[in-house]
């Protein structure tokens, strides 16, 4: 479709498809492609926020967050990006008021979800980020970053067994992705040292 008829909403799409691979390199050349197509688009400006932060530019991340913001200072995907680097700051307070406002307003969104989620953690509330996480698993049940950052936080508190069951079915998926797998190998060490006493 985009070959056939090249689109803003299309690129947008792809990205998102990516994003939920957890393959942040193709994402972020779909989210580029989508901002040389509509250079005004928030949704695309987020994107490239996200996925620097996912490949771990947080620097560059921080500045495209300043630059998208003088913009757009209350788009909620940009309110996002910019919790999430409060996060990475470990600037708790303002990460949790900026994910709470993206929440609201992106109620279905898995990257608002997690950050959320994330933010919760790190206030010690690891209750109510698990019970966040499953809710975007439901809403979203292929979402890999979801899944992966629930299957974390599963194992730190203990419940290794859940950490299985919801790790299973992206290992079958995704067989060739290093991360996934050696997130699914983790999770099944835990339950086996858990259940030989170790």
């Amino acid at each position: 479709l985009y070959l056939r008829s090249p689109s803003s909403t299309i690129a947008l799409q792809l990205a998102s498809l990516a994003a939920s691979r957890n393959d942040w390199v193709d994402a972020e050349g779909w989210f580029a492609e989508a901002l040389e197509l509509q250079p005004a688009s928030p949704e695309a400006m987020g994107g490239m926020v996200r996925a620097a932060m996912q490949q771990g530019q947080h620097e560059r991340a921080t500045e495209l967050a300043s630059q998208y913001l003088l913009v757009y200072p209350d788009h909620v995907e940009l309110v996002l990006a910019r919790a999430e680097i409060a996060l990475l700051e470990e600037r708790y307070d303002d990460a949790l008021g900026d994910a709470t406002v993206a929440l609201r307003g992106m109620p279905f969104s898995p990257w608002a979800i997690t950050v959320k989620a994330q933010v919760l953690w790190e206030l010690g509330e690891a209750d109510k980020s698990i019970d966040l996480l499953m809710e975007g698993l439901r809403l979203d049940p292929m979402n890999a970053p979801v899944r992966m950052r629930l299957v974390e936080c599963l194992l730190e508190v203990g419940r290794n067994a859940e950490a299985v069951r919801t790790m299973r079915p992206l290992s079958r998926l995704l067989p060739d992705n290093d991360e996934v797998q050696a997130a699914w190998a983790a999770a099944q060490l835990a339950l086996e040292q858990e259940r030989s006493g170790g």
